[in-house]
């Protein structure tokens, strides 16, 4: 691998298993070479599958210094896209015909739909709540079989504005429902795994590399002035983009296969310092 600096104005990373440790939490050398990019100018730009939510102001903080890492921002899997002020410029929300295909599958146990900072669910337990805490949506509601109140048009789109939907399954048939989701959706959308035990169906139209290029526009940068980073299925294309355009891409050494076939470097994993070496290897 080549040794020299590039001349990176942007920096685009994952946040779970890339940017956060294993105990989800940033690293000394991780908060260090933020403040670092920032004294220089250089963007570091979220680019994950969560939402917006408190967990933004968390990282924001822990790093200090008047720090603006969160916007602008590449959200729920590049389904949302705020710009320099925080506000949505770009957001997807999966078609109402999805919904309804999913809602009469015998093996879906749950449902769970995304607004901002709200997800309303089927069925609701700690667990999922914690896990769409993580996801940025701190109001987690049961609305059980009013769920279906989704299938309308008007209601989907006014009043849920959904992003994505989750679907919970037991962890062993993961793969093989996951193969049927498919199927079902075709090109109407992407099903992809970032949770263990979750099938994630969102809209088809986007993805994080969509969203990379929304905020390169904003910037006024072309992709081979950015370095994107990550380590999971959902990174795969962002991390083909900036490589097929002359910029830096990288996978962690904890990646899936994937997105180590996706990037042209590789790094250590998040727990070893991976994030701080790439960012010392080719921008620092």
């Amino acid at each position: 691998m080549p040794t020299e600096k590039r001349d990176i104005k942007v920096v685009f990373t994952d946040v779970d298993g890339t940017l956060l440790d294993e105990n989800y939490k940033l690293r000394c050398d991780v908060v260090e070479d933020i403040r670092a990019m920032n004294a220089r100018g250089i963007s570091v730009v979220l680019a994950t599958g969560r939402g917006n939510g408190e967990w933004i102001n968390e990282i924001r903080n822990a790093v200090g210094h008047g720090c603006a890492l969160g916007t602008p921002a590449v959200l729920r899997h590049g389904r949302l896209v705020l710009d320099e002020s925080g506000n949505a410029a770009e957001k997807t929300i999966l078609h109402n015909n999805i919904i309804q295909k999913l809602m009469k599958l015998p093996f879906i146990n749950r449902l769970i739909a995304h607004n901002e900072g709200t997800a309303f669910t089927t069925k609701r337990d700690e667990r999922l709540a914690e896990i769409m805490n993580t996801f940025g949506d701190n109001d987690l509601r049961e609305i059980g079989s009013e769920f279906e109140k989704l299938s309308h048009p008007d209601y989907l789109h006014e009043v849920f504005n959904c992003e994505y939907l989750l679907v919970d399954e037991e962890e062993d048939l993961v793969s093989e429902h996951r193969r049927q989701l498919e199927a079902l959706v075709g090109h109407e959308a992407v099903v992809l795994s970032s949770i263990p035990g979750y099938v994630e169906v969102i809209a088809g139209e986007a993805s994080k590399a969509t969203g990379v290029q929304r905020v390169l526009d904003m910037l006024s940068l072309h992709p081979s002035q950015a370095l994107v980073i990550g380590d999971g299925e959902n990174d795969v294309e962002m991390l083909s983009y900036v490589k097929q355009e002359s910029g830096v891409s990288v996978a962690m050494g904890n990646a899936v296969a994937c997105a180590k076939e996706a990037a042209e470097f590789s790094t250590s994993t998040n727990c070893s310092g991976g994030w701080s070496k790439a960012m010392r290897k080719w921008v620092l």
